[in-house]
Order: C-alpha cells, then structure tokens, then sequence
C-alpha cells in the first residue's frame, strides 16, 4: 500500500469520499486535487481526481505529510510547503495559522538537512552581511532580545509556547497504558498506539477511548472487549 494505515489516512480518505458525493453551488471556489499525488504515481484520469475547498487541500496535503515516509514524506512535505507560500492567478490560497505555518517550516527544514551540495536549494545562494551575521548571532547562543525587537521576541515567544503544549501533549498521549481483553480472553497490554490497534483489529477508535475515559456508561466494554487505560 502506497500509504501508512493510520487515522491520518483514514481522515483523508473520508475527506475524498465526502468531496466525491456532494453537490457545490456552482459559485464554490474549489481546486482539483490528485488522490494519488503525481510525485508519487498518481494520474490524471477521472477517478484519482476530486474537487476539493482551498481549506480541504490545503488539509489533505498536511494529511499526506503523516500518510507517507522516507522520500515520499519529503515530497509531501515539499508540496505542503508550496500550498503554504505560493501563490498563482486565479487560485484562493488557504491561510495558514502560525502553528501550522510553523510546523511546516520545520518539516521542510528538516528534510532539506538531508540534502547536501549542489542539490541543496540554496547552493551558490549569495547572502547579505546582515544576514550572515544573523545566522552567526543565533548559533553563538544569543538571546531573541538580544536580536529583535520586543515585538518581534512576544510573538516568537508565543510561537514556542504553543509548540511546547503541542510537544506535551504528545508526550501523555504516548504515555497512555492501553490493557485490552478480546471477546476470547486473549490481552493485550501496549503503551501508545491506540488507533493502529483499533484498526488492526476493526474497532472503533473514538468508542474505546472514550469509554476509557468514563464518558461512556457500559462497564469499561465495548462488543465484548474490555478496556483499561492507566498512565505510567
């Protein structure tokens, strides 16, 4: 299979076949968008086409970054971060938050490390003396303040805050102990990975996790299944 089996597919999926069965007023402003992206196979036949809302492109592409690995997640990457800053005559962009936009750099950051000399982007790009001494200030360890103005360091700082919520977030997520007993009797006992489970083993994600965590009255069970969650 092209894509990773996760929820990130299975979003996107849903995405497709909502946007396959509707009907837009004629007046939406929607973009044509390759199911199988062309970077990584797709073609333009009338079946691996579907008309999507700028923000549901624009969606579907941040989707395929966690769909997809190795080269393919550059690509993916690559063409997200295009989505993100280019802009051409006659298409409505979808704005981006600063959490995403964020994010995005990283990404894209991340996978151009990978890249080395005349292949990198930037090989044989000229720079200015400002610039360069900019670069040479942050890797010497000195502070925002040190280089911006105030506002510039609020926003940046704000910017880091969000993305330290966004990192702890993830931590207890992973963190989470996950006790499962089938209708058979057989346990499993697993840390993090809830979704790839109730794939695997054709339940629904939303239900186990929310009788997990109370808000569902049916005894900790779902179709027979018994649910534990505990942190470690």
């Amino acid at each position: 299979m092209i894509f990773i089996h996760n929820k990130y597919t299975r979003i996107y999926y849903n995405i497709v076949i909502n946007a396959q069965s509707r009907l837009l007023d004629k007046n939406t402003y929607t973009e044509k968008h390759h199911i199988i992206p062309k970077s990584l196979g797709g073609n333009d036949t009338k079946e691996n086409l579907v008309s999507l809302t700028a923000r549901e492109h624009f969606i579907c592409h941040l989707l395929l970054i966690r769909m997809t690995a190795g080269d393919q997640k550059k690509k993916m990457a690559h063409a997200a971060w295009l989505m993100a800053n280019a802009s051409s005559k006659g298409q409505t962009r979808y704005k981006t938050t600063a959490r995403i936009y964020e994010s995005l750099r990283k990404i894209k950051s991340d996978t151009m490390k990978q890249i080395r000399g005349n292949l990198h982007h930037s090989f044989g790009v000229k720079r200015s003396i400002e610039t360069r001494n900019l670069q040479s200030s942050l890797r010497q360890g000195k502070t925002y303040e040190e280089l911006y103005d105030p506002d510039t360091v609020i926003r940046l700082k704000k910017l880091r805050s969000e993305q330290k919520k966004a990192e702890t977030r993830e931590k207890n997520k992973m963190s989470k102990q996950w006790t499962i007993t089938s209708p058979n009797g057989t346990q499993y006992s697993f840390i993090g990975g809830l979704v790839d489970f109730c794939i695997e083993h054709s339940l629904r994600y939303n239900t186990i996790a929310e009788i997990a965590n109370g808000k569902i009255p049916s005894r900790g069970k779902y179709k027979d299944w018994k649910v534990i969650k505990s942190s470690r």
